[in-house]
């Protein structure tokens, strides 16, 4: 993967989202470089966090991974419910899959493209926020569905039954 290709991205990602009041900031995670984007807190079920990391699958080509975290902790005892929604959630989704970690707790969304990268860098922030907005609202609204069964307002066994509400997703 072209280094330049990667800062690039990051720089025109970091830029776009800081000018729209998004803390952004570099890391490393499992040995890659990621940008890393927090979202406040203002009482809507929306994601703790976004990660946007690249890999070169092929020369020339790259994907870009873009992962938001939902649930970084402990899901409040709601693991066995968590575990049979998210298939029946993934199974509808034209894009991306959640994903839960049982042993920390830790719910996710991701998803990724590819892209040339020779391609313009205007043409690639197209693709990168339309994905990018695709995948938010996706993974804000299927929050919205898993919540009320993590916080045991809704038994995962109603929304098993009547997939429609899944559907509707």
């Amino acid at each position: 993967m072209s280094k330049e290709f990667e800062k690039e991205l990051f720089d025109e990602t970091e830029a776009f989202f800081s000018s729209r009041g998004t803390e952004v900031f570099y890391d490393e995670i499992e040995g890659k470089n990621v940008l890393v984007m927090e979202y406040g807190d203002d009482g809507s079920p929306v994601p703790a966090d976004c990660t946007v990391s690249v890999i070169e699958p092929d020369e020339g080509c790259t994907a870009v991974n873009i992962m938001f975290t939902l649930l970084p902790g402990p899901a409040a005892g709601a693991s066995d419910d968590i575990e049979i929604l998210l298939p029946l959630l993934n199974k509808y989704l034209t894009i991306g899959s959640f994903g839960f970690i049982n042993e920390t707790g830790y719910l996710y969304f991701s998803c990724s493209f590819i892209v040339d990268e020779n391609e313009e860098i205007i043409n690639t922030m197209k693709l990168f926020l339309s994905t990018w907005e695709a995948a938010f609202d996706t993974s804000r609204e299927g929050l919205e569905i898993l919540l009320p069964v993590i916080n045991g307002d809704v038994p995962a066994g109603s929304l098993t039954e009547d997939e429609a509400t899944i559907i509707q997703f």
